[in-house]
């Protein structure tokens, strides 16, 4: 059932993820000054001018970001790995064996946290039971 989504998922027209900068500016323009805000994201399109947006925000809102990671991008195992675009293109691109350390602080949450935004990541295949105590300590911060 996944290799026929996936199937179809490549057959259909391109449609790229909205910028999250568009879901920021509306946030802006909702928000009081002193609420706050909650972003679960992977990040894959935070859109033009995203850092300067999120930093103006976080000077009037409590932001907190969960950013949602999968082992792969983290720690992919070293070999060839097939791709397709939605284009039709494909291709074959080599991957090194790099992992970073268990508890290496994601380069995107240390330049988030230089923008006044807090954030914690969250390890997808680590499974709900894992996030708990996360949602735990976010919502005691909240």
């Amino acid at each position: 059932a996944l290799a026929h989504a996936h199937a179809e998922a490549l057959a259909g027209p391109a449609v790229d993820d909205p910028p999250l900068t568009d879901t920021l500016a509306l946030a802006r323009s909702l928000l009081p000054s002193g609420g706050h805000l909650v972003v679960a994201s992977a990040l894959d399109a935070p859109g033009p001018d995203f850092e300067s947006l999120i930093t103006a925000l976080a000077e009037r809102l409590s932001i907190r970001l969960l950013l949602v990671s999968d082992a792969f991008e983290r720690a992919r195992p070293a070999g060839l790995y097939p791709y397709a675009l939605p284009g039709g293109q494909r291709g074959t691109v080599q991957a090194d064996r790099r992992a970073q350390p268990a508890d290496a602080i994601d380069p995107r949450l240390a330049r988030l946290h230089a923008c006044g935004v807090e954030g914690l990541r969250i390890d997808v295949e680590a499974g709900p039971e894992s996030y708990a105590p996360l949602m735990e300590r976010l919502d005691a911060v909240l």
